[in-house]
């Protein structure tokens, strides 16, 4: 799926925000991106670089589901 059509992305290691910026750019106004980073550093500085309201910065193990990335939500992926 194209991240322009996207509703809910999770990032595994955003690091220092890099992609994670990349990612935002692609997506819609009304998307959230899930950072999900051990380091808590690294999430520090990733939330200070990037100032937008659809990143959702997780720190530590992800949770077991995510608000708008759970079954519902999750697109059916085009037959091969």
């Amino acid at each position: 799926m194209p991240l322009e059509h996207a509703h809910c992305v999770v990032e595994f290691g955003p690091g220092t925000g890099v992609i994670t910026e990349a990612i935002l750019r692609k997506l819609p106004k009304d998307a959230h991106l899930h950072a999900i980073e051990l380091d808590g550093e690294l999430l520090e500085t990733t939330t200070r670089r990037v100032n937008d309201p659809r990143l959702r910065p997780i720190h530590g193990a992800p949770p077991m589901r995510l608000p708008c990335c759970g079954p519902a939500a999750a697109p059916t992926a085009p037959p091969r």
